[in-house]
């Protein structure tokens, strides 16, 4: 049997944020990269930019609220 692409992603505990088996919350991408369909670090990056920001050189990137 050939496996089924696409489908859900099997999340293991560490992916788990809480143990009642919730999904964690999905962290926002900011302006400019949603802009451009970009994958987004500003979470993660501990500059004032993300790196798609500094390589595009733009002058603000910021996380709108929901």
């Amino acid at each position: 049997m050939a496996a089924k692409k696409g489908g859900f992603k099997n999340l293991t505990d560490k992916d788990m944020a809480n143990a009642d088996g919730k999904v964690p919350p999905r962290q926002r991408s900011c302006t400019n990269c949603q802009d451009k369909h970009l994958k987004c670090d500003k979470h993660v990056n501990v500059l004032d930019k993300c790196t798609n920001c500094q390589k595009y050189n733009e002058q603000y990137c910021d996380v709108s609220p929901k």
